[in-house]
């Protein structure tokens, strides 16, 4: 299950970086309205949000893999 949010996670990384990035390039170019600007915001915080879930996630599943391993 975790996997399955890490990946999830992922992808909704994956298309934030794409429309921060486009919003970016509209923004050097004094082309953003408010609205748009407004967008660009949440989707940085949201994308700075996910990655803390996401970095949570994965410290988690290495803790639970660590712990699955025999000890000697």
């Amino acid at each position: 299950m975790a996997i399955d949010l890490i990946t999830s996670y992922e992808a909704e990384i994956n298309r934030l970086n794409q429309s921060i990035q486009n919003r970016e390039q509209l923004f050097d170019q004094n082309q953003l309205n408010d609205q748009e600007m407004k967008e660009l915001a949440d989707d940085i915080f949201q994308r700075w949000l996910i990655n803390k879930f996401l970095q949570y996630l994965r410290q988690e599943q290495e803790r639970r893999r660590q712990a699955a391993q025999p000890t000697q």
